[in-house]
C-alpha cells in the first residue's frame, strides 16, 4: 500500500502522524500550574539580547507556554498537509504555475 506512494505523500503522512501524536500529547496533558511569587516577565530574546520585556502574571505565562506548545504541534501538520497537497491535481497545477513563472524547465 505505502510502496506505491511518492516520497512527498509518504513524508506528508509521516508529518501528519507526528503532529497528531504531538497534539494528542498536548491536549491530554493538564495545563501547568501558574507560577506564584514576585514580579514575572515575558522576555522576547534574540541572540542573547532581550528585545522586549513585558510584565505578566503567572497565569498569563502558563497560558503563553501552553499556546507555544500547541503552535509547535501544529507546524508539522501544516508541512504534512502541504506535501500531501502537492500530489493532488491542484498541487500539480501550482507546481506548473511556479515552474512557468520561475523559468524552470522540466
Amino acid at each position: 500500500m505505502i510502496s506505491g506512494l511518492g516520497w512527498r505523500t509518504r513524508a506528508g503522512l509521516l508529518l501528519v502522524l507526528l503532529s497528531a501524536f504531538l497534539l494528542f500529547f498536548q491536549l491530554s496533558s493538564p495545563p501547568g500550574s501558574p507560577a506564584l511569587g514576585g514580579a514575572l516577565y515575558f522576555d522576547l530574546r534574540l541572540m542573547g539580547k532581550t528585545l522586549l520585556r513585558i510584565p505578566a502574571s503567572g497565569g498569563g505565562l502558563a497560558a503563553a507556554l501552553r499556546a507555544k506548545q500547541f503552535f509547535i504541534a501544529l507546524l508539522p501538520l501544516a508541512g504534512g498537509a502541504f506535501l500531501l497537497f502537492l500530489d493532488t491535481e491542484a498541487g500539480g497545477r501550482l507546481k506548473k504555475f511556479i515552474r512557468d513563472h520561475l523559468g524552470e524547465k522540466k
